[in-house]
């Protein structure tokens, strides 16, 4: 609970500071809290990865370690580079998201029970919030799908991963925890609600990292109870499209949500899909961070540079010009500003952390089930973070980059050695 409110603080100091504006002038702070930020990522980052062998103090691996060092140290590295080409203002507003690293940091540091029950219990407050506002929107028509038109969805587009996030940890209760059958069915329609909140964003993204997620998990992790999910997943399902169609043909909702989902899926046309306008736009974008990629695949074109390009709308062939915004793909978004060695860490670290808690995953479960569960859930929220990235470049804001790096810290954790010998010699002390 402290991590995410000390993330609503910081965020809340770079809005009304020289953090959140590119044209006010620089402030004292603002120099004072740049020299902070090298000084304190240089000394936690880079010494360990020249000097150390290992880190000594935290609860993660060492080769993690080492990547996240050197995924942290390059970007301190090109953020030197922006100053100087894109100036500090621009630079400092643009790359705040390495600040929120240190949530990761904070969470290898000093990991706990209590800790990962309050994350969970976050994670899942703020889904039914965002789901039941969802939900309210659509029975006051107060959303739209089209956000061009300067709308709102029902449910933002940053929330539903939010949401899906809390579906997972519903969907392992229901699984693996809740025994009697009260709670299972109150928990059972929490999670109609999530899926709800999922459909109401209409957030294509987030439905296949969430069905991509699930999928994985039905193949590496479900082993024995593959059936069980398949049931229990396929019943979620169709009790929430019939949920959904009900509320559709309510005398409280005035949109035709079956007509607007099918003009989310092309009308189950690809052409249809692939010439949306949205679509598009993330093309053009793609193709634009490609470009400043290959311009310099070593820096990419610094930290701060701002984001333009230019789109032709379907049908229509008119040219629309934007300037500042981003190439809607974490990944191109790291190469783009970065290069290469940038993108390069990002990937093995995320890979080795996968890697790992696949391997930590079956050994935990032997000492301490209850960890193994946290686990499972943090590897599915991950996954479902990473395969939504490739449409979203979600670390560019606050509340999503916080929650992102706090699972990062928080599946480093429970995959490292440290923790499961730390277990295993807990459970043979009372055993003995």
């Amino acid at each position: 609970m402290a991590l995410i409110v000390a993330g609503i603080a910081s965020d809340t100091l770079s809005t009304y500071t020289i953090l959140g504006n590119a044209d006010s002038s620089v402030r004292l702070t603002g120099l004072v809290g740049l020299g902070l930020l090298i000084a304190s990522s240089f000394a936690m980052f880079a010494r360990k990865l020249v000097f150390g062998s290992g880190p000594s103090i935290l609860y993660v691996d060492v080769w993690p370690w080492r990547l996240f060092s050197f995924f942290c140290s390059w970007n301190i590295t090109v953020l030197l580079y922006g100053i100087l080409r894109h100036g500090l203002a621009a630079t400092i507003t643009d790359v705040d998201w390495i600040l929120w690293t240190g949530f990761a940091f904070l969470v290898m540091l000093s990991p706990s029970r209590s800790l990962f029950l309050w994350l969970a219990l976050t994670t899942m407050a703020l889904s039914v919030w965002q789901s039941l506002l969802g939900v309210f929107r659509l029975i006051t028509n107060q959303g739209t799908i089209f956000l061009t038109t300067g709308g709102d969805r029902y449910v933002p587009s940053s929330a539903s991963l939010l949401v899906a996030a809390g579906f997972t940890i519903s969907l392992l209760l229901i699984f693996y925890v809740v025994r009697k059958p009260r709670w299972k069915l109150l928990i059972v329609a929490v999670a109609l609600l999530q899926l709800t909140g999922i459909v109401l964003s209409f957030n294509r993204q987030v439905w296949v990292a969430l069905a991509m997620s699930l999928g994985l998990g039905l193949f590496f992790l479900f082993k024995g109870r593959r059936l069980r999910f398949l049931v229990y997943g396929g019943s979620l399902l169709l009790i929430g499209a019939t949920a959904v169609l009900l509320i559709a043909n309510s005398s409280f909702v005035s949109v035709d949500l079956p007509s607007l989902l099918r003009q989310r899926i092309g009308n189950g046309d690809f052409r249809n899909l692939l010439y949306d306008p949205s679509v598009q736009f993330r093309l053009s974008a793609w193709n634009t961070a490609l470009d400043w990629t290959l311009e310099n695949p070593i820096l990419g074109r610094g930290w701060g540079a701002s984001f333009d390009f230019s789109f032709m709308v379907p049908r229509t062939g008119a040219i629309q010009v934007f300037d500042g915004l981003s190439p809607h793909n974490t990944y191109l978004w790291f190469s783009a500003k970065a290069g290469f060695p940038a993108l390069i860490s990002f990937l093995l670290l995320m890979a080795a952390l996968i890697f790992k808690a696949l391997r930590r995953f079956s050994r935990l479960a032997r000492v301490d089930k209850r960890l193994a569960l946290v686990l499972i859930g943090s590897l599915l929220i991950q996954l479902t973070y990473l395969i939504g990235a490739f449409w979203w470049d979600y670390l560019t804001v606050a509340y999503m980059s916080i929650p992102i790096w706090i699972n990062t810290g928080v599946l480093a954790v429970l995959s490292s050695k440290r923790l499961f010998i730390e277990v295993a010699n807990q459970r043979l002390s009372h055993s003995v």
